[in-house]
Formats: C-alpha cells, sequence, structure tokens
C-alpha cells in the first residue's frame, strides 16, 4: 500500500529526527559499559524525544487533514506576526516623530531659524496622525468584522 506525502519538509524531518533517535540508540547499545549511568539517562531522553519527534512528524506528513491544519495554523500565525510588525512600526514612528519634533523645536529655539517652524508642524501633523488613524481603522474594522 502505498501512501501519498502531502508534506515532504515536515517528512524528511521526520526522516531525520528518526535516523538521530536510531544514533542514540546505536550509541547506547554499542557503549553500554563505557558510559556512565547520566549518560545512559541523557541518551534514553534525547533519543526516545527525538523517536516521538521524527514518528509524529512523519505521520503528520502523510495524514492529509493535519497537514492541511498546519498550514491554517501557519497561515494564522504569519498574519499575527505581520500585525505584531506593523504595530510595532507604527510605535517606532510615532517615537521618531516625537523626539524630532522635540529636536527641530530645540533647533529653533537656538538658531531662530524659520525653517526649522516648518519641521515641527509637520513632525507635529505626522505624530497626531499616528496617534489619531488607529484608533479610527480599529473602529472601522470592528464595525465591519
Amino acid at each position: 500500500m502505498k501512501k501519498k506525502i502531502y508534506n515532504k519538509k515536515v517528512f524528511w524531518s521526520g526522516i531525520l529526527f528518526s535516523t538521530i533517535s536510531l544514533g542514540y540508540l546505536i550509541l547506547l547499545v554499542t557503549r553500554f559499559s563505557k558510559i556512565n549511568s547520566g549518560d545512559i539517562i541523557k541518551y534514553i531522553i534525547y533519543g526516545s524525544l527525538a523517536m516521538i519527534f521524527g514518528f509524529s512528524a512523519i505521520r503528520q506528513s502523510l495524514n492529509y487533514d493535519a497537514t492541511k491544519k498546519a498550514k491554517q495554523e501557519n497561515d494564522e500565525r504569519e498574519k499575527f506576526i505581520d500585525l505584531k510588525a506593523s504595530d510595532k512600526a507604527i510605535n517606532l514612528i510615532q517615537v521618531a516623530c516625537f523626539i524630532l519634533m522635540f529636536l527641530s523645536a530645540f533647533i529653533w529655539h537656538k538658531t531662530r531659524i524659520d525653517g526649522y517652524i516648518g519641521m515641527i508642524v509637520a513632525f507635529g501633523l505626522m505624530f497626531k496622525l499616528s496617534l489619531i488613524l488607529p484608533i479610527f481603522t480599529y473602529f472601522y474594522y470592528d464595525k465591519r468584522y
């Protein structure tokens, strides 16, 4: 009976982990008398974990529903990471605009060059927009979904 592999990357990682667990088993059997008890326990734990990860990865790659569920969870994770990254970017823009606005005000205060007033206004508007726009978009998407 031939099984179809639905996720080849997960399948080969499962083969790798199964091979690692087999290596731990061979190492444990061949050098059992030369290994101290702490290392024996360590090899048993590592081999067991590698075997569990390997067999579960192989089982998941051969099961269509598990592969589909893993891809869906990965898509949701990617969306969550994208959302967090854009939120962090907006926060960094707010801090940068705030710092540049006060730096422009300080330079204008020391030099009295009128060109810095335009920079103060521009950075101030960008700072205020970056504070207000997330609120409006939150309400928009809250009503929409």
